[in-house]
C-alpha cells in the first residue's frame, strides 16, 4: 500500500495504524476464542488487508483515545521527574506571557502555555523534533492500549481452555494452558514497555516544546 497516495502521515502510521492492527488481532482473539465465527480468522484480515487496514486505523483511534482517557483520570501527574525544573518553567511561563502580551492576571493553566508555545514552535517552523516526539508518543500511547486489550484477552482465554487462533476460516488451533499463560506474560510486558515509553516521551515532548520556544526566543531576541 503506497501511503504516500493515502495521504497518510508518520503519526497515522505509528500512532494509528500499528497499534490498530494489533487491536484487530485482538479481535481475531476474541473471535476464535469466544464467539466461535469465522469472519476475523488471520487469512481474512490478510485477504482483505485495505479494509482492515481502515478498520486498524479507526481501532488506532479508539486505542489513542482510551489512553487519554485513562491518563487524564487517573495518572495526570504521572512522571513528575520528567519536567522541567521549577526556575525554568518559571521562565519559560514568563516568556509566553511576554511573547502574547498576556495579563499577568489571566488564569493559564500548564495546557494553555503548552499549546501557546507549541504554536509558536509550528510559525518559526522548528518541526522536526517536535513531529518526531508526537509520533514517539502517540505511537507508545496507542500500543499501551493496545497490548492492554490483547493481555485481558488473552488471560480472560485462560477461564475457557486456552487462547484459540483462526489462521483459516473453520480452522481454530488450541494453544493450551501453558502456550496461553506465556502469550499473557509476553502481552503484559508489551504492555508496561509500551506505558513506560509512553511516559518518558511524553515528558521529552513537553520539555523539548519549552527548551525549544525559550531558544527560538533568544534567538530572535539576538538578531533584534
Amino acid at each position: 500500500m503506497n501511503s504516500d497516495k493515502l495521504g497518510l502521515t508518520l503519526f497515522d502510521i505509528l500512532g494509528y495504524l500499528l497499534p490498530g492492527y494489533i487491536l484487530v488481532s485482538c479481535g481475531s482473539v476474541i473471535e476464535a476464542t469466544f464467539l466461535g465465527s469465522s469472519l476475523l480468522s488471520f487469512s481474512a484480515i490478510g485477504n482483505s488487508i485495505f479494509f482492515f487496514t481502515i478498520v486498524a486505523y479507526y481501532g488506532g483511534h479508539l486505542c489513542h483515545i482510551v489512553s487519554s482517557l485513562i491518563k487524564d483520570r487517573f495518572f495526570r501527574h504521572i512522571g513528575q521527574e520528567y519536567r522541567q525544573n521549577s526556575s525554568l518553567y518559571k521562565r519559560f511561563r514568563d516568556a509566553v506571557i511576554d511573547t502574547y502580551n498576556l495579563n499577568t492576571k489571566d488564569k493559564l493553566d500548564s495546557l494553555d502555555l503548552y499549546l501557546l508555545a507549541d504554536s509558536y514552535i509550528i510559525a518559526s517552523g522548528a518541526l522536526d523534533e517536535r513531529n518526531s516526539l508526537l509520533a514517539r508518543e502517540g505511537f507508545y500511547k496507542a500500543g499501551t492500549s493496545a497490548f492492554g486489550f490483547l493481555s485481558i484477552t488473552v488471560f480472560s482465554s485462560i477461564f475457557v481452555g486456552g487462547t484459540r487462533l483462526q489462521i483459516e476460516p473453520g480452522v481454530v488451533q488450541l494453544l493450551g494452558i501453558t502456550p496461553t499463560i506465556v502469550f499473557v506474560l509476553l502481552s503484559l510486558i508489551m504492555f508496561l514497555l509500551f506505558a513506560n515509553r509512553f511516559v518518558f516521551y511524553n515528558r521529552m515532548k513537553l520539555q523539548n516544546t519549552y527548551n525549544l520556544f525559550l531558544a527560538i526566543r533568544k534567538k530572535e531576541e539576538m538578531k533584534n
